[in-house]
């Protein structure tokens, strides 16, 4: 079954389409560089993108992130495999699915968690991302469980979804701006060389 969509967060960026393509799905974008030290990402590997048999774009990521659980793992290992579709023209729209899979926490088995990154051209230099998040269960659970998946998987999403509007808005801002987050989760910026994100651990995506 399919759960109901989680966020349908939406973002506008002075920035052209085509970056914010790059921003996402380069490993050498200062966004990604960025992402991956607030997720406190290790094992990081990355696939080549390759054409798929249906005429997509995809590659595979693979690491491994902190888990806040009491008990059970401390660390969520991630296979998470990008699909850059066939509804994606150049400098206009791209349309990205990632599919994510824990297999190494309880019940990783039976679900999985599915993203979608729509980025549309707004004008010659500006752009807008919507990032939506359903849950997809390959096996059933049942209700108690199913309540902690998604549960876990909203408040990862959110999460996320802040730490990247701030990563976003810090490139937007330019060089030397550095934003904070408030514990309400809104933004502020500063100009510092030496400042410090708060981070908490959080359950995979």
């Amino acid at each position: 079954g399919i759960n109901a969509e989680y966020g349908k967060q939406w973002y506008q960026r002075r920035v052209r389409v085509e970056k914010m393509y790059k921003l996402l799905f380069n490993d050498d974008s200062s966004v990604q560089s960025k992402m991956k030290t607030l997720m406190k990402m290790e094992g990081y590997e990355a696939s080549g993108w390759h054409d798929s048999l249906e005429g997509a774009t995809e590659r595979t990521l693979n690491y491994r992130v902190p888990l806040n659980a009491n008990l059970g793992p401390k660390w969520a290992e991630v296979i998470e495999k990008q699909v850059v579709t066939t509804n994606s023209v150049a400098a206009k729209c791209y349309i990205v699915n990632c599919e994510v899979t824990n297999p190494n926490v309880p019940y990783g088995d039976k679900f999985n968690i599915v993203k979608r990154y729509c980025l549309t051209r707004s004008s010659e230099s500006t752009c807008k991302l919507r990032l939506t998040s359903d849950v997809h269960y390959r096996k059933g659970v049942w209700g108690m469980v199913k309540s902690i998946i998604e549960k876990n998987s909203k408040e990862g999403l959110n999460e996320y979804c802040e730490d990247l509007c701030m990563c976003l808005t810090e490139e937007s801002a330019g060089p030397g701006i550095k934003i904070r987050k408030s514990a309400g989760g809104k933004s502020a910026a500063h100009t510092s060389s030496s400042s410090r994100h708060t981070l908490r651990p959080r359950s995979a995506l």
